[in-house]
C-alpha cells in the first residue's frame, strides 16, 4: 500500500517510477474487469495470487509447502462446486481472517500454509463476484471493481497528503512512515470515491458509505498488518517486481482486508436489487442485469420464490411484510 509520507529508501522510489508503475497496473486491472469474459479477472487473480504467495513466504517464520496447496483447494472448490448461498463472502471473510492469524504465528509448516489463505481468500472473493455479475458487454460498472477503485483513492490521498501535511505518527514502531493524517485522509477519500461512484455502479449512499468505511479503515489495517511482518523479518519490501512500490503484496496488502467486507456489504445489498430487477424483468429473465449475481447468491430452486416476492414488492396492494402469503414465501428460503 501506499506509504503516508513517502518512502525515500525504496528502490526506485521517485515519484515518477511510481506513478508509471501504477498507471500501468490500473490500465491492466481496467481492460481485465471491463472485458465481458470472466477469465481475465480469473487469470489476473491466479497470477496476483502466486505472485503474493511466494512474497508472502518470506516474511513468514517458516516457508509454507513449496506448492500452494491450500489456496489451490480453496479456488477449485470456488470453480467446481458454484457458490449458492449469501454465506460464501461470509466464509470467505473467516478464511481471511484466520490466515492472516496464522501468519503472525506460523512457526510449524503447516500454520505458514494456513496463513497463505490470507492472500488466496480475498483473490477469491474478488473473482467470484466479478464471474457472477459479469456480462456480455464491455463496462466498467462491476460489483467487484467497486471494492478496489476506493482504495487506489484513498492510498492516492494517503501518499500526498501525508508528504505535504503529515507530522504525527501513526504507528511508529510499525511502519515509521505512516502519518495520521495520512490515515484520515485515505479513510476520508475512500468514503468520498465510494459515495461518489455509487450511481455509476447501481449502489445505494449507505451501502456505498459502508464500503467506503470498509476500504478505509480494513484497507490500512491490512496495510499495517503486512507492516508487522516485514518489520517482524526486518525486511523493507516484500520483492522488487514494481518499482516504486516494491512487491506485488505492498501493493495489495490493503484490499486483503478490505475487499470480502466490502464483497460481503455489497452481495448483501444487490440481493435486495436482483430481486427488483427480476421482478420488472420476470418476462426477459435471463436479461435481467442482477440475475447473474443473484444466481450466485441464492439457489435456482430459490429464484422463482424471490420473482414472486419482487411481484408484491412492485404491486402497491400487497407487500411481504402485510400478506399472509408473502409470509409464508419467506419461510420457503
Amino acid at each position: 500500500a501506499t506509504p503516508h509520507e513517502g518512502q525515500a529508501g525504496r528502490p526506485g522510489g521517485s515519484l515518477m517510477a511510481r506513478a508509471i508503475t501504477a498507471l500501468a497496473l490500473i490500465a491492466v486491472v481496467l481492460a481485465c474487469f471491463s472485458a465481458p469474459s470472466p477469465w481475465f479477472v480469473g487469470l489476473l487473480a491466479a497470477a496476483a495470487g502466486l505472485v503474493a504467495w511466494r512474497e508472502l513466504g518470506s516474511l513468514l517464520e517458516k516457508s509454507p509447502l513449496p506448492f500452494p496447496v491450500l489456496g489451490t483447494a480453496l479456488w477449485c472448490a470456488g470453480v467446481l462446486v458454484e457458490p449458492q448461498s449469501a454465506l460464501w463472502p461470509v466464509l470467505l471473510v473467516i478464511v481471511t481472517l484466520v490466515g492472516l492469524g496464522a501468519a503472525f504465528r506460523a512457526r510449524t509448516w503447516w500454520l505458514a500454509e494456513v496463513a497463505t489463505l490470507w492472500v488466496f481468500a480475498p483473490l477469491a472473493v474478488i473473482a467470484l463476484l466479478h464471474t457472477h455479475s459479469v456480462s456480455t458487454n464491455w463496462t466498467l460498472a462491476r460489483p467487484a471493481l467497486f471494492a478496489i477503485v476506493p482504495l487506489w483513492a484513498g492510498d492516492t490521498a494517503a501518499y500526498f497528503v501525508g508528504r505535504r501535511f503529515g507530522k504525527r505518527l501513526l504507528a511508529p514502531t510499525i511502519s515509521p512512515k505512516k502519518t495520521v493524517e495520512g490515515a484520515v485522509a485515505n479513510l476520508l477519500c475512500c468514503v468520498f470515491a465510494a459515495v461518489l461512484l455509487a450511481p455509476s455502479f447501481g449502489v445505494s449512499y449507505p451501502a456505498s458509505a459502508g464500503v467506503g468505511l470498509s476500504c478505509g479503515l480494513l484497507g490500512q489495517i491490512g496495510d499495517l498488518s503486512e507492516s508487522a511482518l516485514k518489520r517482524r523479518m526486518s525486511v523493507k519490501d516484500s520483492g522488487a517486481l514494481l518499482p516504486g512500490h516494491g512487491g506485488l503484496l505492498d501493493r495489495i496488502d490493503s484490499l486483503l482486508l478490505a475487499a470480502p467486507v466490502s464483497a460481503l456489504i455489497h452481495a448483501a445489498t444487490m440481493v435486495t436489487a436482483g430481486v427488483y430487477m427480476v421482478g420488472r424483468n420476470a418476462v426477459l429473465f435471463g436479461h435481467a442485469p442482477h440475475v447473474g449475481l443473484l444466481r450466485g447468491i441464492v439457489s435456482d430452486a430459490e429464484l422463482p420464490v424471490f420473482v414472486e416476492l419482487a411481484a408484491d414488492w412492485i404491486t402497491p396492494k400487497t407487500t411481504p411484510w402485510s400478506s399472509a402469503g408473502a409470509s409464508s414465501r419467506w419461510e420457503n428460503i
